[in-house]
């Protein structure tokens, strides 16, 4: 790292901000850090186990799809870019490096979201950067061009993620299931023992399977029928779908209330064929 580093830069850097991967990982910057910039959200991960650092509303509904994706193994957020690196990046290119401005130091760049998949048993890693594109003007496409060259420096695909690329009403239904990929410490299941908590859930995934379901009728039905909390069968239908038991399409806004076409997620299709 370059010698004049902004205070910020050099306490981060102590904290080994950064560093680590899967639920070791740090961010760089954190949603304290940011103060009223932005709208932060922090989200405990599933692929991690960890709370991920998110700095805007288009970072967290991003986040969420990542989340759900099945090539994605792990999840760094805020990763920071080597300062001398991108400063010789900058006269390379011509242009100015992002500074401090108060102190007009250089101060460490940072990428989004630097993501581990899996392609044909292979992992790799790719940075995307997310923005709202009516953000991008001059002064940070021009920022871009350094992250871009730094990562392609290294041989890791980089992209720009804007608002128009990300489906907000997907993000928002998983979002919106997120917290139910785990039963153990929801209401309602702490006193159900696992093997009964089996049968319940295959039980329901039966009744929901087909066309035109309304969800609460089916859920309140089986919740009388088994003496659950009123709201239990709900939780599990959060739950397979978040789990990938069964599919819906998530490409329109939840509504528990609407005729819905429930499916056996294909792999769960695939086991059954194969029995």
């Amino acid at each position: 790292m370059a010698k004049n580093l902004a205070a910020k830069d050099k306490r981060r850097l102590k904290e080994e901000r950064g560093a680590g991967v899967g639920e070791n990982y740090k961010p760089y910057i954190r949603t304290q850090d940011a103060g009223k910039l932005g709208r932060t959200t922090r989200v405990k991960g599933i692929k991690t186990n960890r709370t991920h650092n998110l700095l805007s509303d288009l970072e967290t509904n991003f986040m969420h799809i990542l989340e759900y994706s099945d090539i994605v193994v792990d999840i760094r957020e805020q990763f920071p870019l080597d300062l001398e690196e991108t400063n010789r990046i900058a006269e390379d290119l011509g242009v100015k490096h992002p500074v401090c401005s108060t102190t007009k130091e250089p101060v460490v760049m940072t990428t989004d979201f630097l993501i581990t998949v899996r392609y044909n048993n292979k992992q790799m890693d790719v940075a995307r950067t997310c923005k709202y594109a009516k953000d991008l003007i001059e002064r940070q496409i021009i920022k871009f061009e350094i992250e871009r060259e730094y990562w392609a420096r290294k041989g890791v695909d980089w992209a720009i993620v804007t608002d128009f690329e990300v489906n907000k009403t997907f993000a928002q239904n998983i979002k919106f299931i997120h917290s139910f990929y785990s039963l153990d410490n929801l209401e309602g299941f702490e006193s159900i023992k696992k093997q009964e908590r089996a049968r319940l859930i295959q039980s329901f995934k039966q009744q929901i399977v087909g066309d035109s379901v309304i969800i609460r009728d089916i859920s309140s039905n089986f919740d009388d029928s088994n003496s659950l909390l009123v709201g239990t069968s709900l939780s599990i239908y959060k739950h397979l779908l978040m789990t990938k038991q069964i599919s819906v399409d998530l490409n329109k806004k939840l509504n528990f209330d609407h005729p819905e076409s429930v499916i056996l997620y294909p792999h769960e299709r695939m086991e059954r064929r194969a029995v």
